[in-house]
């Protein structure tokens, strides 16, 4: 397909419209990338963080069909990845999309571990993905975002009990996951409070950070350079949440609460430099898909406001050019 420059003449211009081949202008601005795995859509989709809105069709997950697996994204200022792991066992892949360019997912390489429900965090050159299952230790692997290629073991967390489910986010040096599920533990007390943290550009074990102020999974987490969010989520009794916590990522310490989003559910999350905005979501019981987006500002505290809606319910995860990882 022809690419945006240059100039086109009339007749050239009919023919790639009537092909469908018409190239669409680079996104521009703080961008988020939102990737769909559920019965209802296989697609992507982005919104404009600053100005909010209803989000607008992106392109398409390939392969497609992955309704069973269990995904996390991270982004630096160019690519957005998605994890892509099936509890069939056929799949484990990292798909990319280059952010400004409107498209379907490429292959970028593979996982070296399961990660189902993988907490992924990044700056501009690593990612970091927290979760693994079926395994007595719980790792932390890593992939360069610079190049193309397969991921690789950076440590492995503190508590080392089948643990997965979590939030991540990071600054452009530290990456801090939240919560998740003690699979070992019976329930009601399945979900836990605690985060830990590593320094993303050199590998080792996770250090302890601190306590939530509710025990959670499946939240959102995003955040700036010195402010981390995670939002919402489901407690130890399988509820579903709408608590907003906060840390400072430099220190280390326990949460503190932040607000409510305006429905609590499992939910992902992404951010600029400004604004944490919640996309979509799922409650368990009675089963409740949402396509509502929430938006708060970082710096501050308070409830979240609506700032759009989802296309098509996700229950996917989403990226960014601008989180607080790249600023």
């Amino acid at each position: 397909m022809p690419n945006y420059q240059g100039v086109w003449s009339l007749s050239t211009q009919y023919q790639a419209q009537g092909q469908g081949n018409w190239p669409s202008p680079p996104l521009t601005g703080d961008t988020a990338i939102i990737f769909s795995i559920s019965s209802a859509s296989d697609g992507i989709q982005y919104q404009q963080i600053a100005s909010g809105g209803n989000t607008i069709e992106f392109g398409s997950l390939v392969p497609s069909g992955l309704t069973s697996s269990y995904n996390g994204s991270m982004s630096s200022s160019t690519y957005a990845l998605q994890t892509q792991f099936s509890t069939s066992g056929n799949r484990s892949d990292v798909r990319y999309v280059t952010i400004v360019t409107k498209g379907n997912t490429q292959d970028w390489g593979d996982l070296n571990r399961d990660c189902w429900l993988a907490a992924c965090a990044s700056n501009n050159t690593r990612g970091i993905m927290f979760g693994n299952a079926g395994q007595s230790t719980s790792y932390i692997t890593y992939i360069s975002l610079s190049s193309q290629g397969n991921a690789s073991d950076f440590g492995t967390y503190q508590d080392s009990t089948y643990y997965q489910q979590g939030m991540a986010l990071s600054s452009t040096t530290r990456a801090v996951t939240a919560g998740g599920y003690h699979a070992a533990v019976s329930a009601p007390t399945y979900a836990t409070d605690t985060m830990e943290y590593v320094t993303i550009a050199s590998t080792g074990n996770g250090t302890d950070f601190g306590n939530l102020t509710v025990a959670r999974r499946q939240g959102g987490a995003s955040g700036s350079n010195t402010r981390g969010l995670f939002l919402g989520g489901a407690n130890n009794s399988n509820y579903q949440i709408n608590t907003i916590d906060y840390i400072t990522i430099a220190s280390t310490g326990n949460a503190t609460d932040f607000g409510d989003l305006t429905q609590g559910r499992y939910t992902t999350s992404t951010s600029n430099a400004t604004k944490s905005v919640c996309y979509g979501g799922y409650v368990a019981s009675p089963a409740t898909s949402y396509n509502i987006i929430d938006a708060v500002t970082i710096a501050s505290t308070g409830n979240a406001t609506d700032y759009g809606d989802l296309q098509s319910f996700t229950l996917g995860s989403a990226a960014s050019n601008a989180h607080g990882g790249l600023s």
